[in-house]
C-alpha cells in the first residue's frame, strides 16, 4: 500500500485498465501469508476482495475507499 488505511469489511472501489469502477469489500488482509485486520502506508499486504475473479483485477489497480 503506498498511502492510507483499509481494515476488513470496508467498502472500496477498484479503478484500473478498464473503463468501469467496480465496488467491492475487503473480506480478508494477508501479509506473508499471516491475517491482519488492518493495513496502512507502506505495508506489502494481499487483499481479499468479494465476489471478483484472479482475472478481474491487474498489477497496478488502484483501491479507493468509498467516502
Amino acid at each position: 500500500m503506498e498511502s492510507g488505511k483499509v481494515k476488513i469489511g470496508e467498502d472500496v472501489d477498484l479503478v484500473g485498465y478498464n473503463k468501469k469502477i467496480v465496488k467491492t469489500t475487503i473480506t480478508g488482509i494477508e501479509t506473508f501469508r499471516k491475517q491482519m485486520e488492518t493495513a496502512q502506508a507502506g505495508d506489502n499486504v494481499g487483499l481479499l476482495l468479494r465476489s471478483l475473479q484472479r482475472d478481474d483485477v491487474f498489477r497496478g489497480t488502484l483501491k479507493k475507499t468509498i467516502m
